[in-house]
This record gives structure tokens, sequence and C-alpha cells, in this order.
């Protein structure tokens, strides 16, 4: 059985994302990793029928983000959010339709860590666990981003109170 569909596939490279379709995401995974020194990542890809018309709306809805070419500087739950928006407005069917899992953003473990020991640093005598980690990430991000660029595309929206160590006060329940 033959498709004439494509993959309209986001690759995450650092704090970018690439937008594009291709028959094997695969292959052009192996392209974009082959030389470079940032480790790339799928992070989405479905099958549609007319994927090309899909790839183009989405980087014309990304535009605002456009780094260079097919590249943007978006976070990874926007970019995911808006395929799948378009995939749900634009009508498509045919094998194979794959969504492949989005995992979290690779440096999101690494800047939440780098954000909670920012947060110690700069108020040092402020109380991190009085505000939910999204609380602390909209009043601060801004700030914090100043220093530590590559956390750029990174969103940290936890609803959770960061952990202090050695605090041994039960954790306030959201």
């Amino acid at each position: 059985m033959t498709t004439s569909g494509a993959y309209v596939y986001l690759i995450r490279e650092g704090a970018r994302i690439k937008v594009g379709s291709s028959k094997s995401v695969i292959s052009r995974l192996k392209l974009f990793q082959t030389g470079n020194a940032e480790q790339c990542h799928v992070v989405a890809a479905i099958w549609l029928l007319n994927a090309q018309q899909v790839e183009k709306q989405l980087k014309d809805d990304l535009a605002e983000y456009r780094h260079r070419g097919e590249w943007f500087n978006v976070s990874t739950k926007q970019a995911v959010a808006k395929l799948l928006q378009l995939r749900n407005m634009f009508l498509y069917d045919g094998q194979p339709q794959l969504d492949l899992p989005t995992p979290e953003n690779p440096l999101e473990k690494d800047c939440r860590t780098r954000f909670f020991e920012w947060i110690k640093r700069e108020f040092p005598h402020a109380n991190p666990r009085a505000c939910t980690e999204q609380e602390l990430w909209t009043k601060f991000s801004h700030r914090f981003l100043k220093e530590h660029h590559e956390c750029r595309g990174v969103e940290l929206r936890g609803d959770f109170f960061y952990d202090l160590p050695g605090d041994r006060r039960p954790a306030k329940e959201t």
C-alpha cells in the first residue's frame, strides 16, 4: 500500500525547534544530528496526507518566533499545541497515522534546578515555598533568562512548591 502523505515533525535542538515535513523523520533527525554538537530530539511527528499545507500554516503561525529559516525560538509546549490544533483544523486521514509521544524538553530538569538555585541566591531571605513554581516563573523568568540564555524556550509551569533541603516543615498542599 502506498501513501501520498508525510510526517509534519518538530525537532528540538537546544532552545530552538525545527518545523518540517518528511516521509522519514528518523532519516531527517540523523541528518540534523550529523556534525551537530547539540543533541537533537524529535518532540512530535504526525502523519498527514496534507503535510505540506499543515507545515506551511504551522510556520506562518509561529512566524513571530522565527530564528532563521525553519528554526523557531518557541517552547516545545507551544509548538506541539499549535501542531495539534492545526491537525484538528485540517481534514486528514490515511495510514500510517502516528502521534509520537512528546517527551519533556530535555533542558527542563537542568533549567528547573538552575532556576531554583537562582531564586535562593537572588532572594536569600525569601521562602521559595511561599509560591508555586509557576508563580515564581511568571514573576522572575524574564530576569532569570537574562543570565541563563541556555534556558530560553523552557517553560517551568509546575503547580508544586520547591522542596528546600534541610527544611523539616511539611510541604504546602496545592
